[in-house]
């Protein structure tokens, strides 16, 4: 009797396994991602959950303040 997980690349568990696979990789927007605190350092400590959308919008301003100090200085 064959197991529901099987073995080959028809299985259940081949095609869970393929759409975990591709949701993690291919189809959330840059807003979905997020970053940890110290997740490398302190494997314990992965409270601080930053949304990659603070860090872009914070980046993006920084960006257009240092390019604007550009134009002023030609």
């Amino acid at each position: 009797m064959e197991s529901m997980w099987g073995n080959g690349k028809g299985s259940l568990g081949h095609a869970l396994f393929k759409s975990v696979k591709s949701t993690h990789t291919l189809h959330f927007p840059f807003f979905f991602w997020t970053t940890t605190t110290l997740a490398n350092h302190l494997g314990y400590f992965t409270s601080l959950i930053i949304p990659a959308r603070s860090n872009l919008s914070t980046s993006s301003w920084i960006m257009a303040f240092l390019s604007g100090a550009n134009f002023l200085l030609f």
